[in-house]
């Protein structure tokens, strides 16, 4: 593996920490928030309090993970790598940005998938897909 791959991969676990501590307690006040239904009726509103962390964590991966590539320096792992991702040599766009968003939130679901392919392509499927680079972030 390059060093580009092995700063990828650090990156990518040190925001995924984060995330499943975002996704823990987003999920935990949605749970409380549909408990007190369930409760009421727990056979009605059982589909409701399993699905609703799945369906939180979800809605926060992809609202950090976009604004984390309109902000980059909001970014953790990506600043202490010191990487950067690039489409067409130039940052994110708004509307790359979003769509980076969405794809790595639906490959991150399929993370075995993803992380195997990414060991022997060195890299992501959503960068092949919307044509990003990685490269060492430059000061400025």
């Amino acid at each position: 593996m390059n060093d580009l791959t092995t700063k990828r991969i650090a990156a990518f676990i040190i925001d995924y920490v984060i995330l499943c501590a975002l996704a823990s307690v987003v999920g935990t006040v949605g749970i409380i928030a549909v408990a007190d239904k369930w409760m009421q009726e727990p056979s009605r509103y059982f589909i409701w309090l399993m699905l609703t962390p799945f369906i939180c964590s979800i809605f926060l991966m992809v609202i950090c993970f976009f604004i984390w590539d309109v902000y980059g320096k909001l970014d953790l792992g990506k600043r202490l790598m010191k990487i950067e991702l690039l489409s067409g040599g130039q940052k994110f766009t708004f509307g790359m940005a979003f769509m980076h968003s969405v794809l790595k939130t639906i490959f991150c679901c399929i993370w075995p998938i993803s992380f195997t392919y990414y060991l022997l392509k060195h890299e992501m499927i959503y960068d092949r897909i919307l044509k990003i680079s990685v490269s060492s972030k430059t000061e400025g």
